[in-house]
Formats: structure tokens, sequence, C-alpha cells
């Protein structure tokens, strides 16, 4: 095996380049040449009835078509026909599958949105004392709750207010009597 180091001579490096290049331009050209051979069933086509044409005899204004030719392109327009054919055939095939998997994602869909609703009306309800209320009742109920609550501890608070008065005044009327025993 050769080795490749170049030790700074210019013959070698020269050398190196030069085959470097050549598998470039035999690579980019060797890459055209596949491109050109594949050209579509169209431009193909259409290149075999020009060349048919071009390549027929004429007679008094009349083309003459030699009968091989006139084959051939028959055949490549079969062999077309059948490639868009089945072509179309093979695209239905995939919207007759799309259109089976936009069902079923619809149906998806509509699942998903009533088990969204369900969730939000189960958000929406609290169940309080074994009954299911919606939010802004319960917050009613229980906001009248606390206020009458508070209603009854003030009330309460009153009236123990009013009771220790009475009972001061009647302990220091009871005291202004003991003192006249």
């Amino acid at each position: 095996m050769e080795s490749f180091h170049l030790n700074h001579n210019p013959m070698e490096y020269r050398t190196i380049t030069l085959r470097v290049l050549v598998v470039a331009l035999f690579l980019t050209t060797t890459f055209n040449l596949f491109a050109q051979e594949e050209p579509s069933v169209s431009n193909s086509l259409r290149d075999q009835w020009t060349e048919m044409i071009k390549s027929s005899e004429t007679y008094k204004d009349h083309k003459i078509i030699k009968v091989d030719k006139l084959g051939d392109y028959r055949n490549a327009l079969g062999d077309s026909l059948s490639a868009y054919s089945s072509s179309i055939d093979a695209m239905k095939k995939e919207k007759g599958q799309i259109n089976e998997e936009l069902k079923v994602l619809k149906s998806e869909l509509d699942a998903v949105k009533m088990s969204l609703l369900e969730s939000e009306e189960m958000n929406g309800s609290i169940s309080f004392l074994g009954l299911s209320l919606k939010q802004t009742t319960y917050n009613i109920v229980v906001w009248s709750i606390v206020a009458l609550l508070a209603v009854l501890v003030l009330a309460m608070y009153t009236k123990m207010k009013k009771v220790c008065s009475v009972a001061k005044r009647i302990k220091t009327s009871y005291s202004k009597i003991k003192i006249y025993i």
C-alpha cells in the first residue's frame, strides 16, 4: 500500500491532486449520465413522437411512418397509460385509507369533546350535603351560612353583654343592699 505521507514533494502533491480531480470529474459525469437516462414518461413519449415524425419520410404533404416505430410508440404509450392507471389506483386506495383515518380521528375527537364537557361539568359542580350543586350556588349557600353564623354570633354577643350588664347591676345593687342590712 502506498503511504499518504507527502514529504512536501511537489510531484507527489500534483499526482494526488490530479487523481482527486479525475475521480471528481468521473463522479459528476456519471451522475449526469444517470440523470439523463431516466427521463419522465411524458418527455419520453414526446421525444419518441418528435423523433418518429422527424425520421419519417414525406410524400406529397403526407408523413410515412414505419410500422415498427409506430408499434414501439404504441407500446410506450400503453406502458405510460398503465403506469398512470396504476398510479391513479394507488392514489384512490391511499385516499380511501386517509378517509378512514379521518373518520377514526373525527370519532376520537368527538369522544374527547364529550369527555371534556363531562370534565367541565364535574369541575363546575360540587357535592354538598349529598347534593350536586354548581359552584356559584355552592358559593352562595356557603357564604349565606357564614353570614347567618356571623349574625348569630353577633346576636349572642350582644345578648351576653346585656346579661353581663344586668348581672353587674344586680351585683352592685345587692352589695348596696348588703351594706344596709
